[in-house]
């Protein structure tokens, strides 16, 4: 009797044994299969990350060449012409300034109007009935012309009121009726600061031409 008790608690042991090891191997995959479960979710928000983002990108690139298409198609087919711009030659050490117009037909730049040791700025051109027109400053006056007449000694001054300012930037209105431009009164102030500067108009038809005070610039 006393030795099938024994083998009674020996088997009971050996069952408890059993099932606690049947739990640990069952708490094992099923952590195993969480951490599985997380790794292949991973990879899936890491996949689906990049196949969105390729969609976007593919998606903005053909924005754009859309946006690039329909610009070109509201350009003119041959575009000609020429635009008119204010650079500093190259290696100068003379902190030259002049007017280089760019012919969009031969797509080349040459020079317009440069005198050494001078900065001229402008180049915008209207259309008047007698021919195109181009103003600039040389930072005391200015000065209109043809854009057929390269030589400053020869155009006609439009503004010389003797004030010791810095004039720049002109502008012509609709029509060429009226020239707009920038003055900085004081040379000593930094001329890269928008407050600096005050806008004026002048009347191209005025006889006796004096330049307006239109506003001042606000940073």
């Amino acid at each position: 009797m006393e030795q099938n008790n024994q083998v009674d608690k020996e088997f009971s042991l050996n069952i408890k044994n059993t099932e606690d090891e049947g739990d640990k191997k069952i708490m094992w995959f099923s952590f195993v299969v969480l951490i599985l479960a997380l790794v292949a979710i991973a990879v899936f928000v890491f996949k689906y990350n990049e196949v969105y983002k390729i969609k976007e990108e593919k998606i903005n690139t053909e924005k754009e060449s859309d946006d690039l298409i329909g610009i070109e198609k509201r350009l003119p087919e041959k575009m000609k012409g020429k635009i008119y711009l204010t650079l500093a030659p190259k290696n100068d050490s003379d902190d030259s300034l002049g007017i280089f117009s760019y012919n969009l037909k031969k797509e080349n730049l040459e020079e317009f109007l440069l005198n050494k040791g001078e900065q001229l700025r402008g180049g915008e051109v209207v259309q008047f009935t007698i021919g195109d027109y181009i103003s600039l400053s040389n930072g005391e006056s200015i000065f209109i012309n043809s854009v057929e007449n390269s030589n400053i000694n020869s155009w006609t001054t439009l503004l010389e009121d003797g004030i010791s300012n810095f004039k720049s930037e002109t502008v012509w209105s609709n029509g060429g009726w009226k020239l707009f431009y920038n003055i900085i009164k004081d040379k000593s102030l930094d001329l890269n600061t928008p407050n600096n500067w005050q806008i004026y108009s002048l009347n191209t038809t005025d006889i006796e031409r004096e330049g307006k005070y239109l506003l001042t610039l606000q940073q």
